[in-house]
């Protein structure tokens, strides 16, 4: 299967499972890198960086670090 399929399917068993809006993956492949932000009715991917020679993964993980949790996709209504 191909990797948005795979993503995509995860992404449906978090939503099934969880209290979520949104949420966010990272596919990380030897060279390149893509951030991915799904919702219950799409995906969205980045476009493919080389994660070796920009700061895209460490801006993104510390940015992530600094979100609240309703920024972070969780549905803090029912919590």
């Amino acid at each position: 299967k191909s990797m948005r399929a795979r993503f995509s399917r995860h992404a449906r068993r978090v939503f099934e499972h969880g209290h979520r809006l949104f949420l966010f993956g990272i596919a990380i492949m030897p060279t390149t890198a893509r951030l991915l932000r799904f919702d219950r009715t799409s995906t969205l991917f980045s476009e493919p960086f080389d994660w070796h020679h920009t700061p895209h993964l460490s801006d993104f993980f510390l940015r992530l670090g600094q979100m609240t949790s309703g920024q972070r996709g969780h549905d803090t209504s029912a919590m």
